[in-house]
């Protein structure tokens, strides 16, 4: 059970690394293909404005041609540095899920030796611990990289297609047309791109504390015609960062639930400093569901199956109480020494 915990991080790590190859490759391949098509049909337009060919055949040449072809060079030039950008991220990735390769297959040698040597069910959970917090390392640094790159070269690519549209004169319905789809569609993409970079937290947790970072999270309810109570009890403790991004793991699954499929009214968080422990509890009045779903793990999504590990880890506590049509309460108790 031990060893599964370890390599199933190492493993979704690995298979994150080898989705995003493919993803790039198959976006390598379409701008190259594209590339290539525009450069034939610059090929073309020269030709048909090769002077030295009017003599023996005398034909009307087009006035817009020239324009035309401007306009496709500029693409070309966009072209060649977006391809030359995902060569140098592919060649990164390769690397990196080379290096990780190796760790995956030390880590699968080892761990049952590991395991056998270690008399300490501590020593066990703090090296599980760290191969957490290098994941959560991992996702903000990808979060950093997908700000400071794509999400720039979709907006110049974008500020780039609608000059290019303003300029082609050559079969006007039909470039506008194509070209508005492509903004739409480059647009979408960088919607996509903030969602997933808000989605890994690469903001520095140290500098805020637990109530900053709820506060933050409870925005997202901002004109959903939800009512939200936040409520503190106890006096108040200085948390590791372990402890609120745990806490704050819990906090978004649950307001996401309650927003894509509770239907609810109210969403209620409370945070209760005990003596010992922290305890967290979300209470919502949507639609609720049956706690049979719980006991079937394929039937478990991602969210609860996370928010397990990651209290596991921290000896703390999940309990959840739900019906159909009386809401849902997630209870979480995370001992102050994790």
């Amino acid at each position: 059970m031990e060893k599964n915990v370890v390599v199933s991080y190492l493993e979704k790590m690995h298979q994150d690394l080898f989705e995003r190859i493919l993803n790039l490759e198959r976006e390598l391949q379409k701008k190259v293909t594209l590339r290539n098509n525009n450069q034939r049909f610059i090929d073309k337009l020269k030709k048909s404005l090769d002077n030295n060919l009017e003599p023996f055949s005398p034909r009307k040449l087009n006035p817009n041609s020239h324009d035309k072809i401007l306009s496709l060079q500029s693409e070309q030039n966009l072209l060649e540095s977006e391809i030359s950008q995902i060569e140098k991220n592919l060649k990164i990735l390769n690397l990196r899920i080379e290096e990780l390769e190796i760790v995956l297959d030390a880590e699968r040698n080892n761990m049952k030796i590991f395991l056998e040597k270690s008399s300490s069910l501590k020593l066990i959970k703090e090296y599980h611990r760290e191969i957490l917090r290098v994941h959560d390392l991992e996702r903000q640094r990808t979060a950093k990289q997908l700000y400071d790159t794509m999400i720039q070269n979709y907006d110049h690519m974008i500020h780039k297609i609608e000059v290019c549209s303003r300029l082609v004169n050559v079969d006007v319905m039909g470039s506008h047309k194509e070209l508005g789809q492509m903004v739409e569609y480059m647009k979408d993409s960088m919607q996509n791109m903030l969602r997933i970079v808000y989605d890994i937290p690469f903001f520095p947790l140290v500098e805020m504390n637990l109530e900053e970072l709820i506060k933050k999270e409870l925005s997202i309810f901002e004109n959903k015609n939800i009512q939200v109570f936040f409520e503190i009890e106890g006096n108040k403790v200085e948390l590791s960062k372990d402890i609120k991004l745990t806490v704050m793991k819990v906090v978004k699954e649950s307001c996401d639930n309650v927003i894509k499929y509770a239907n609810a009214k109210m969403i209620r968080i409370q945070i209760n400093y005990e003596s010992t422990h922290l305890r967290l509890v979300v209470e919502d009045d949507g639609n609720g569901f049956d706690l049979k779903i719980l006991q079937d793990e394929n039937k478990i999504g991602v969210g609860i199956s996370s928010m397990k590990q990651r209290l596991y880890l921290l000896d703390g506590k999940l309990d959840i109480i739900s019906s159909k049509g009386k809401g849902t309460m997630i209870m979480i108790d995370i001992p102050f020494h994790s």
